[in-house]
């Protein structure tokens, strides 16, 4: 099952608790922040993550870290942070992407360089570089992003000039 911010799910109301006796279910939510998430999602939400103490239910809910959910610190819920990658691990992604195909090391230092290692916005700029039909339009694409220290984070910056890369 996965719940969307764009469609408020309550996840008690959805699966009877009898039916997680017999089978586990994996629930996934993604986004849950205030920025993101419309009040009634996240009253859903929290809702879920109290009923689902006495099932066999895990849920997994992504959200950045500014966000401070109410239910952390509850004696069945654990909090994972997941830190951004090292450059050495953006690189590697970076040559699986790649493959057998051939990417200037300019380039691919941009991508390290402006990504933030945020793996969304690697895979983002990696493929967006790779459909470039120049190199010269690969390194616009590569160089669109800011680096992370503009004003606009380069992280949201990124996914959107990767997408509009394609308008070129």
């Amino acid at each position: 099952m996965w719940l969307s911010s764009s469609q408020p799910v309550d996840v008690t109301m959805t699966v009877p608790p009898m039916f997680t006796r017999w089978l586990p279910l994996q629930a996934f939510g993604s986004n849950a922040n205030k920025h993101w998430s419309d009040p009634t999602s996240l009253e859903a939400l929290g809702r879920a993550v109290d009923r689902i103490a006495t099932l066999r239910v895990l849920l997994i809910v992504t959200f950045r870290p500014e966000f401070d959910p109410p239910w952390i610190g509850r004696p069945h819920v654990t909090a994972l942070a997941m830190n951004r990658l090292a450059q050495r691990e953006v690189g590697a992604m970076i040559d699986h992407l790649v493959g057998a195909k051939v990417l200037p090391e300019g380039i691919r230092q941009d991508i390290i360089e402006r990504t933030d290692g945020i793996p969304l916005f690697i895979e983002e700029i990696t493929k967006a570089v790779l459909e470039a039909r120049s190199e010269g339009a690969a390194e616009h694409a590569a160089a669109a992003v800011p680096l992370p220290a503009s004003a606009v984070p380069a992280s949201l910056h990124a996914s959107l000039m990767a997408r509009l890369v394609h308008f070129h």
